[in-house]
């Protein structure tokens, strides 16, 4: 296990942020991915069911500060 951290993963449902969601869940961190696209977060939510007590989806705009805020 990674010590409990956590990581938000900024457009971490899609391409690149996507592979690295999985890779640092497979060290054992626990992951917020923080991705507009809600489909793909979604997705990402079944795809890596194996890991739902270590990871979380939130929908984030990273242009906007009010949806980084929930974010966080």
């Amino acid at each position: 296990m990674a010590n409990n951290q956590t990581i938000i993963v900024t457009g971490g449902a899609q391409g690149i942020g996507k592979c690295i969601s999985l890779s640092l869940l497979e060290c054992g961190y626990q992951i917020a991915i923080a991705d507009i696209d809600r489909e793909a977060g979604e997705e990402c939510l079944q795809e890596f069911k194996n890991f739902a007590a270590a990871l979380l989806f939130v929908e984030t705009n990273v242009s906007q500060e009010n949806s980084v805020r929930k974010c966080i």
